[in-house]
Formats: structure tokens, sequence, C-alpha cells
């Protein structure tokens, strides 16, 4: 039906590490994320457009990300990478425990890899995301995707996207900072997927300031290669 709000490549380090660039985590213990998650595979993907690989590495691992960041914090993992809408909770979360840093990707491996056409697209986390973050960090991200079963009508597909992307303001009011970003403006931001004629009519049909609902005032458009609007 529609992207969500993105999901950034976070590349995680201790503040207090050495790791300034992607390059330098070759020989180091990196954690990438369960084998078989679509992050892991994101993942990988970037290290590759840095020229790394797996035997780039003393260790790859495999570890989920909350316990991925305890190995960061027991000095057990070098670097972090996952795929998370941001700011990410458990992110902040660990910062209660220790000083982490956000690693930018070169910009080189940022055009090769929106490029692709495998759904990803040049994105800014804005400095202030991350308590310790004092700099916007260049990265890309996927969209987080609605979908649609093939077993609900025109009708009822026109009608939940004019809701989630129209009239549901309230998701910030229900706590989710990853809802300030929905919105008509972002919902074809990086789909991967051919998107449903009913909810491409809808979506048309809320961009028109005419005819946009007036609940509730609509999110501004992410732009692809810059912060998100707070």
């Amino acid at each position: 039906m529609g992207s969500l709000y993105p999901e950034p490549v976070h590349v995680i380090v201790k503040g207090d590490s050495a790791i300034t660039s992607v390059a330098d985590l070759a020989g180091r213990r990196v954690s990438v994320g369960p084998v078989g998650s679509a992050s892991r595979g994101t993942a990988l993907r970037v290290l590759e457009a840095h020229g790394l690989n797996e035997k780039s590495f003393r260790q790859v691992l495999d570890l989920p990300l909350n316990e991925a960041l305890v190995g960061l914090r027991q000095k057990e993992v070098d670097a972090v990478i996952q795929v998370i809408g941001a700011p990410a909770d458990s992110v902040r979360d660990a910062l209660t425990d220790v000083p982490l840093r956000l690693v930018p990707l070169s910009e080189r491996a940022v055009a090769t890899l929106a490029a692709s056409k495998g759904g990803y697209f040049a994105y800014t986390i804005p400095k202030g995301a991350y308590a310790t973050q004092k700099q916007d960090v260049r990265t890309i991200a996927t969209a987080a995707l609605l979908l649609v079963g093939s077993d609900l009508g025109e009708a009822e597909i026109g009608a939940l996207t004019r809701y989630v992307f129209g009239q549901a303001r309230d998701f910030a009011a229900r706590g989710s900072v990853q809802g300030t970003k929905v919105s008509a403006a972002n919902a074809r931001l990086g789909l991967s997927i051919p998107q449903d004629v009913a909810a491409s009519r809808a979506l048309d049909t809320l961009a028109k300031p005419d005819t946009a609902p007036s609940a509730a005032p609509s999110a501004a458009p992410v732009q692809p290669g810059a912060a998100p609007a707070k």
C-alpha cells in the first residue's frame, strides 16, 4: 500500500572507539544480525559497497540487536550494524549505560547502494537524534512498508490508505516517534514492490490540498538524503 517511514542503517561503535569510517571495521569484531534477517542482508551489502566481505573481519557475529549492544558495552563487539527506525529505543536505552557513536557511510557506498534499485535510498540521521550525536550522519535507508493481501477489494484498500496516510495523525500521541513520518507525501519513498492501484489513487487524492483531510496537520515529506522533519 505504501511506505510508512524510513529505516536507516546504523553503524554503531563506542564513543571512545578509534573507528571513524566503515573501512576501519576491517580486522574488527562486527555484529551484522541473525542469519536470515533482512537487516543482516543489508549490512553485508553495506560492507561490500565499502570493499569488505566476511573474510575482512576478525569475527562476524550473528547477534540480535540487544545482545549486540550488550557485547559492545562489554568490549566483546567492536561495531554493530543494524537497520532500524531512528531514533531507535533500544539504542537510546543503551546510551544510558555507555556513550555510543554512529559511523557514517562513504559517499561512494551510498551512491552505489542507492543506484542498485534494491529499495535503498540516501538518508541522513540528523544530529540530536541520539543524545550523544553531535552531527548529521550520512547513511542509506530502506522503507518500512504497509502491505496488503490479495483478498482485499479496491474499496477496502482505498479506505485503509486514506485512514493511515491521511487521517491517523495520532501516532505520536500514542508514543510512536516513527509515526510522525507517516504521510501521503512519504508514502512512495523507497518502494521495492509494486504499489496497489487503489492505494495509489487514494494517495493521489490525499496529495491534493483541497481534498486532503483537515482533522490534523500532515507530516512534512522526508526527502531522500535529507534529515526527516521533526
